[in-house]
């Protein structure tokens, strides 16, 4: 929690809140890949639109 709320320190207010509004994003991807669990279309879809997003939001 500690190395969590220092790495938001170290970069600009707008960069870290699209960053922490990413979470429910990584819970998708992180229990697809570690426990297996099954995704649809769409919740892959929905992965997709979220990281588009993000990367727009951070490049622009």
């Amino acid at each position: 929690m500690v190395l969590w709320l220092g790495g938001y320190m170290l970069i600009p207010a707008s960069q870290a809140s699209v960053l922490n509004e990413t979470a429910n994003a990584w819970i998708v991807l992180f229990a697809w890949l570690m426990l297996g669990e099954t995704n649809d279309a769409r919740k892959l879809a929905g992965l997709l639109l979220t990281f588009a997003g993000v990367a727009t939001m951070l490049l622009v």
